[in-house]
């Protein structure tokens, strides 16, 4: 712990007395410092405790996400004892980490906050770091770990006043959702407890982001879904209202769409073996909702990207789409991209897309007659060619209406037994 000295103007002669009275006296000295540590560890362990309790309780609280951020970066501050903290989240469509809050909280004009641009290699070597904190004595000294260049690029502060950085990632299974670092003023050897620390509460932060986002796609599909069901029924209170729901869902009902459905079933009759990857791929109803939901993102990712202002619900193995025909009004280039849309998914995913498509809607009243078409063409077109296909509305002819007959009487009579022979034979 220390040491404890006696001195004396020369010349004297310490006696064993002397030396007893010292030893005694460290004793007490060395035990009440003892006491003294263990009281501020165990005062400091209880702060911590208690204040990892308001920060699950401000979890749960229901926060927009944005005001839960800067809440848990103020709880970061007081646990770690730090001078700031700054919570990074990752745009995985630009593959760019960029600061959502702080505490203090200051501006970027203030602290210079810089966007960062994270390739894999990066987030791979997070990712091997796991749930453990990086940390650095400096936030330009050496890690054992990671090199300095990686470090840096993981730094928004800019030849910034502080002087020490302890970093988590915030991940939540295999995804990366972003950052969490705790800035210094002081130069500060870290201990295992608070790398620790440090990624408990990174888990706590990324498990709130990750719950946030849940939230906000269950918002989202419900809006999509009132929003189809109004189109579909015709039930919207008015035609402005249903064009400013469209907007703020992406959609711009002044250009034309097509109502298209799309079913994605798994191949039954495959080689032996794409039967064994199927059999070892997908194994349980678990995995087979999985693989669809996996499945379905990509289909509608595709859609978005190739047909911007389209607008994709998803339920189960079925996807009803509102494709945008900005780019192609008259929609003579959809159903071959859709053609080729299916084979690709057949190729790389082992199941066959069945596709009905309506006429073009160019105004509010026409997505109700898109519908209709749309569903009838899918259903037409799954009974006429088992392993899926394309099938647009005008494409139905005659079958259209052999479909209707044969499955409106369920009653046979003397000519469907006599036809039935005919068959057989």
């Amino acid at each position: 712990i220390g040491i404890i000295t006696m001195h004396a103007v020369a010349p004297y002669e310490f006696t064993e007395q002397h030396q007893t009275f010292v030893s005694n006296t460290a004793a007490l000295v060395a035990g009440a410092i003892e006491n003294a540590q263990l009281y501020e560890n165990t005062q400091r362990k209880l702060n911590i405790l208690t204040t990892l309790s308001v920060l699950s309780q401000t979890i749960s609280s229901g926060l927009y996400l944005d005001d839960m951020l800067r809440s848990l970066a103020t709880l970061t501050v007081q646990i770690m004892e730090a001078d700031l903290c700054v919570i990074m989240l990752m745009d995985q469509s630009k593959g760019r980490l960029t600061v959502r809050a702080s505490s203090p909280h200051f501006n970027d004009r203030v602290l210079n906050f810089q966007p960062i641009d994270v390739d894999r290699n990066v987030w791979e070597k997070l990712r091997e770091l796991g749930e453990v904190s990086l940390h650095t004595s400096s936030v330009r000294g050496q890690l054992p770990e990671m090199n300095v260049y990686s470090l840096e690029r993981l730094n928004p502060l800019k030849d910034s006043h502080y002087k020490t950085l302890l970093s988590a990632p915030l991940i939540s299974g295999t995804e990366h959702l972003g950052l969490i670092n705790c800035y210094f003023s002081k130069t500060h050897r870290y201990t295992l407890e608070d790398q620790t620390l440090l990624g408990t509460i990174a888990n706590q932060v990324a498990l709130a982001i990750k719950n946030s986002h849940l939230v906000d796609l269950l918002a989202q599909k419900n809006l999509v879904k009132g929003f189809f069901d109004d189109l579909m029924q015709s039930t919207y209170d008015s035609e402005d209202s249903l064009r400013q729901r469209a907007n703020f869902l992406g959609c711009d009902l002044s250009r034309p769409h097509v109502v298209a459905m799309i079913e994605v079933s798994h191949i039954d009759e495959v080689s032996d073996e794409g039967r064994r990857q199927q059999e070892t791929s997908i194994q349980t109803d678990d995995d087979r909702l999985a693989a669809h939901k996996r499945i379905s993102s990509q289909i509608r990712r595709r859609i978005q990207d190739s047909y911007p202002g389209s607008v994709v619900y998803e339920r189960e193995n079925l996807l009803t789409c509102i494709i945008c025909l900005s780019k192609d009004p008259t929609g003579g280039r959809l159903k071959t991209w859709l053609r080729d849309l299916s084979r690709q998914v057949r190729t790389e995913h082992h199941v066959d897309l069945s596709i009905g498509i309506g006429n073009s809607c160019q105004s509010i009243a026409d997505y109700r007659r898109g519908f209709a078409e749309a569903r009838e063409a899918l259903q037409m077109g799954q009974n006429l060619n088992q392993e899926g296909g394309i099938t647009h509305f005008n494409d139905l002819g005659v079958y259209r209406y052999l479909y209707k007959i044969a499955h409106m009487d369920d009653l046979r009579d003397i000519y469907q037994d006599q036809v039935a022979r005919i068959a057989n034979y």
